[in-house]
């Protein structure tokens, strides 16, 4: 069963990615203010408790147990965080674990220009495999966020709005932004295609990926990738005591 699960995104994710960095273009031009401690606060809502835990080592990976509850509330953080829909997210995810650094791999940086890897403009994503995503695919919450991915979004903008305008460049667009850029830097650093020096190997793999540290720091525990491909049915990253992961702090306190 083969389909380009994001077809009916993909237009409208460019676009919208072009307005998130308009948006981050327009604060930094502004200048400083209050507001910046919001954008930083959803950043991280955004990308540890959207992306990292939930999209990344729950929904993609499964490496832990946790209520509906909590798993609604992951949904809904990646969702809002706009990479992708969670379920564009585990089919094209599961394809980069199948062939990780190879001609196949979808977002491998070695195999596109550092522009593509940064700004995460995916490879063939007409190709990949619905059954990569067997195990969700009948979940109907995440198949409703798939399905409705840009109204979730309008209804947190509108929202948003609702409470204070200025609310929209700096509770959204600022830091959807600076999670495509530090989800870029996760993919092109962590496979180790740049600052080198900052990165290491504690296992031999028959890929590229490294443990980083600037990544890990902006991604709040993501960085150890060389772990985390070695391993990646763990629901933890770091190997070594100074190896620190605070996602996985979060997932032990949400986990079962």
């Amino acid at each position: 069963m083969i389909q380009n699960i994001l077809a009916f995104t993909r237009p409208k994710l460019v676009a919208l990615r072009c307005l998130m960095h308009m948006g981050l273009a327009t604060a930094i031009v502004l200048g400083p203010s209050s507001y910046w401690w919001i954008s930083l606060g959803v950043y991280f809502w955004f990308a540890s408790i959207g992306n990292s835990v939930g999209q990344h080592r729950y929904f993609a990976h499964k490496t832990f147990n946790t209520s509906k509850f909590w798993e609604r509330v992951l949904l809904l953080s990646a969702t809002l965080a706009s990479i992708s829909s969670v379920f564009g997210y585990i089919v094209t995810h599961r394809e980069h674990h199948k062939h990780t650094d190879d001609e196949l791999d979808p977002h491998s940086p070695w195999h596109m220009s550092l522009w593509r890897s940064w700004s995460l403009d995916l490879t063939d994503t007409g190709r990949w495999n619905l059954r990569n995503a067997k195990d969700w695919i009948r979940n109907k919450d995440v198949m409703n966020t798939h399905n409705y991915f840009f109204a979730y979004i309008l209804a947190y903008n509108i929202l948003l709005a609702l409470i204070d305008p200025w609310l929209i460049l700096y509770a959204y667009l600022v830091p959807a932004s600076l999670v495509v850029w530090a989800t870029g830097a996760f993919n092109t650093w962590g496979h180790g295609k740049g600052l080198s020096f900052l990165g290491y190997r504690t296992f031999e793999t028959d890929n590229k990926a490294v443990n980083h540290h600037l990544v890990n720091l902006i991604t709040f525990g993501e960085g150890w990738h060389n772990n985390h491909h070695k391993y990646p049915g763990r629901y933890y990253q770091g190997e070594k005591w100074w190896e620190w992961d605070l996602n996985a702090w979060i997932i032990r306190a949400i986990k079962n």
